[in-house]
């Protein structure tokens, strides 16, 4: 038997022992705790005898949230623990993760299973790009529909992002509470703030007036030559922001998409459509190419060329979730926001989760243990692991106070998803729609203009959108 199932099961008998011998339990007696919890999600307990294998790339939030073969100490690794013991005692499986080293990695590994029609994983996590899209039309994918067990109406569901990843009715790729979201997130220097005498930025947020014209204010105010003559990482600058993809999600904080589904369910471009698309570019331009920010290599090794919050010379940064671990130990007090609106027309502060996607290969024997197996994932995920990441990893060890919590919750539930990053960011021209952000900043004043840059990209995009839909139409 399974040594995590063993020791649960020890564990249960010695309690039961001890209610035995105790008092009658009252509350039992009134129906307070006669809840039946023998059939979680609405699953029986079962007797599979067999693994539940997850291929998985040692990449982002997967490698310390996901999986845990020991009880451990830290109230996170217990709750993954804890969920995988329940899962295995209810269905008499053993999950197990088997790790490739790289996201490229994954999709070969799809093709290759399908190729030897072997059942060797049950379970799939990908990067939130790579392979995504070539493995639904490559036929490499289960539409999770077919799976009885899976639920996708349950509150553990994303729904909206299952929606968008949807693909003319069936679902290849899919969100629970089993996959943990890792969106981006605006850091400030809470000394910089009371030395400038500054706005408090959590009461901007909450009287949405946290904008990006307000950010550009307030980055003025602390942009400070260092007195050498020189402008260099030695300043001190409002933003210090690594490039690249942090600078990517601007697109979506903006309340924009790169693509949505047309009354034909197929996908199409929609970047570009309207003014908004126009208004951005023009903010970011400002915002990513003015005297008061400080663009740096997210990519750079040396730690020297990062001006990242822990330096005390940003009053803004960016970083991700996922990397707020690396300031635990800070001098600096920082703060965490959500990335700002556009406008204050804007309804809402929105965050793109740069977390993966989880998929089923069409080579799995088993269907009903597969679809059992993720129902409970999603099931115990959202009863303990989901709330311990929230409240003592996000809540208690990375923000240092209420407000930067209240923020969290702002961020997590205002997450989007978009089609166009997940299915065709990596291809050439909607990467370059996908990276506008960062393409601005990095064109050293050379930005072209939106239009300029559209009449470029435009025509490659719809072109890559349009095979896809060919390719998948039934």
């Amino acid at each position: 038997m399974n040594t995590r199932v063993t020791s649960i099961i020890l564990l249960l008998s010695m309690l039961a022992s001890l209610t035995a011998c105790g008092e009658n339990n009252t509350a039992d007696e009134e129906g307070k705790n006669s809840v039946d919890d023998s059939a979680p999600a609405g699953i029986e307990k079962k007797e599979y005898g067999e693994d539940f294998t997850v291929l998985a790339p040692e990449w982002g939030l997967y490698t310390n949230y996901f999986f845990s073969d020991e009880a451990g100490t830290d109230v996170m690794t217990q709750a993954l623990y804890e969920r995988e013991v329940k899962i295995e005692e209810h269905l008499g499986v053993t999950i197990k993760p088997h790790w490739v080293a790289t996201i490229q990695e994954i999709p070969t590994a799809v093709r290759e299973l399908n190729m030897s029609g072997d059942d060797n994983y049950q379970l799939v996590l990908t990067h939130c790009i790579m392979g995504t899209s070539s493995m639904i039309t490559d036929k490499l994918l289960l539409d999770m529909n077919e799976l009885e067990a899976v639920n996708f109406d349950a509150d553990y569901y994303n729904h909206v992002s299952n929606e968008n990843l949807s693909v003319n009715g069936h679902q290849y790729y899919a969100i629970s509470d089993f996959m943990i979201p890792d969106p981006n997130a605006v850091l400030f220097n809470k000394s910089l703030i009371e030395e400038l005498n500054l706005e408090d930025p959590y009461q901007l947020v909450r009287d949405g007036e946290w904008t990006v014209d307000k950010m550009m204010e307030m980055m003025n105010a602390a942009t400070i030559d260092n007195g050498d003559g020189r402008w260099d990482i030695n300043d001190t600058y409002g933003f210090g922001t690594p490039n690249d993809w942090y600078l990517a999600t601007f697109l979506y904080s903006s309340g924009l998409k790169l693509v949505d589904k047309n009354e034909e369910g197929e996908f199409e471009l929609v970047f570009g459509n309207n003014e908004r698309a126009y208004t951005m570019a023009e903010k970011l331009e400002s915002l990513f190419t003015g005297s008061d920010t400080y663009v740096y290599k997210y990519t750079d090794t040396n730690t020297d060329n990062l001006l990242t919050i822990d330096k005390g010379r940003s009053l803004f940064g960016l970083a991700s979730i996922n990397e707020l671990h690396k300031f635990r130990d800070a001098d600096v007090e920082f703060g965490i926001l959500p990335y700002p609106m556009l406008d204050k027309q804007q309804n809402s502060y929105y965050s793109l989760d740069w977390s993966g996607l989880m998929c089923v290969p069409t080579t799995v024997q088993n269907p009903d243990m597969v679809g059992e197996v993720i129902e409970l994932l999603a099931y115990y995920s959202e009863e303990s692991v989901l709330p311990t990441y929230y409240d003592l990893m996000l809540g208690e060890k990375l923000s240092r106070d209420p407000e930067s919590k209240e923020m969290l919750d702002l961020i997590f539930d205002n997450i989007i998803f978009d089609a166009g990053m997940n299915y065709f960011g990596f291809s050439a021209n909607m990467n370059n729609l996908l990276f506008t952000g960062a393409n601005i900043a990095g064109d050293n004043g050379a930005w072209p203009g939106l239009a300029s840059y559209l009449a470029k990209h435009t025509t490659g995009a719809e072109a890559v959108i349009e095979e896809f839909n060919e390719i998948v139409a039934d």
